[in-house]
């Protein structure tokens, strides 16, 4: 008996440091568990941030007049008005957003828009520029895997507002530089967007706004002039919204 509880005392001990060495063993060949991203409502499922950067086109709901004429080329007898449309032209923007959930994303566009006077004129410059600001919540509707449908509402705030008109340089007519007040009205837009890679996606569609252009003061050759009924008739309270098209690529981090 005595010879029998030194031999079941070793077995137990041979036993326990053989399981034990077993699992310390095994800790090293368990493989590494890496979670790939997944895609979700068409954008990786990888961070929230969303980093983008957008070309617009459009056209204006409304055209301001210049206060000057250009014959047409094809027929010298007929004068027509040389104008701009404010809500449309070309425009480029930078974006910055946050995901809230799989479904809901906010963010600000920040941009800015220019747009040429019609007809031309050779030495001329007929301008509406403005710089703006696009705070959006954004509605995006899966489709299929890696493409959805965005839906955003958000308020459309212009700044620096400037429409410059600068005859050519044989004219004897005046420069004239029409600023407008900082302006908000409301936007939205529809767009396709679809993701190529992992962190990456493109977008296309239509952006609609509505604003008021209101004039804050008018420079002549440089100087201030009074705001009467005529200058006013010309520039003042005109629609300064329009439809864009807008082309873009976001980025996810």
């Amino acid at each position: 008996m005595k010879q029998t509880i030194p031999t079941i005392l070793f077995l137990f001990l041979f036993v326990h440091s053989g399981f034990s060495q077993w699992d310390v063993d095994s800790s090293y060949v368990k493989p590494d568990v890496k979670v790939k991203p997944s895609y979700a409502n068409g954008t990786i499922a990888m961070g929230n941030g969303v980093f983008g950067i957008q070309l617009t086109g459009g056209i204006s709901y409304d055209e301001v007049k210049s206060g000057y004429t250009a014959v047409q080329k094809n027929n010298p007898s007929i004068t027509e008005d040389i104008k701009v449309g404010p809500g449309g032209g070309t425009g480029f923007e930078i974006y910055m957003g946050r995901k809230l959930n799989k479904v809901f994303r906010i963010g600000l566009h920040v941009g800015y828009q220019s747009a040429s006077g019609t007809p031309e004129i050779k030495g001329a410059t007929v301008r509406f520029s403005k710089f703006y600001l696009l705070p959006m919540m954004n509605l995006g509707i899966p489709i299929r895997t890696k493409n959805h449908l965005n839906i955003g509402l958000g308020s459309y705030i212009s700044f620096a507002n400037k429409y410059n008109i600068k005859p050519p340089p044989s004219s004897a007519d005046p420069r004239i530089e029409v600023y407008y007040k900082p302006n908000a009205g409301i936007a939205t837009h529809f767009t396709y967007e679809h993701s190529f890679a992992p962190a990456a996606s493109f977008y296309t569609g239509l952006r609609f706004h509505w604003t008021t252009l209101v004039v804050d003061h008018v420079d002549v050759n440089g100087q201030q002039i009074i705001l009467n009924s005529k200058v006013k008739s010309l520039f003042d309270n005109k629609n300064g919204g329009g439809v864009a098209f807008v082309l873009g690529l976001n980025f996810i981090f």
